[in-house]
């Protein structure tokens, strides 16, 4: 679960970048948070859906953080 680890990890870093540099953007900061809260909950790798182009199907991984990914 390598992959799930790195993403988790890329999504923290835009968090904290949402966070910290942009007090009006708070709301997408909680939303990363909660995307890497749901793909560590997952007992499978993301690469499994993400071949299907089923990302979307996590909760809290909408279209704006889909495109990041």
């Amino acid at each position: 679960m390598f992959v799930n680890a790195e993403l988790i990890r890329q999504l923290r870093l835009l968090a904290a970048y949402y966070r910290y540099t942009d007090k009006a953007n708070r709301f997408r900061a909680l939303a990363y948070e909660r995307a890497c809260k749901e793909i560590e909950s997952l007992n499978y790798d993301v690469t499994q859906i993400h071949e299907d182009n089923r990302l979307d199907a996590i909760p809290g991984i909408g279209k704006s953080i889909l495109l990041k990914i």
